[in-house]
């Protein structure tokens, strides 16, 4: 994605957050899980690791009843 973005870009990400307090206790019924196609479920915490990795910055976090989380992504500043 950060090749992708153009500078000053912005991208809206929605992830299921496999961290999450809502979580359904039943997780295979929950129909976001569709093994194998997507087999991780990063935690908040975790994707924000990953996309700082690749050169990207959370600007905003939005806040969800659902277990999914939710971010507004830039470039990182030089």
């Amino acid at each position: 994605m950060a090749k992708l973005l153009k500078p000053g870009g912005v991208i809206y990400i929605e992830e299921p957050d496999g961290n999450h307090w809502n979580l359904p206790g039943k997780f295979t019924v929950w129909p976001v899980v569709f093994p194998p196609i997507n087999f991780a479920y990063l935690s908040r915490k975790g994707l924000i690791a990953l996309l700082k990795r690749h050169g990207l910055a959370v600007s905003k976090r939005l806040w969800s009843w659902y277990p999914f989380s939710k971010f507004i992504v830039r470039h990182k500043k030089p």
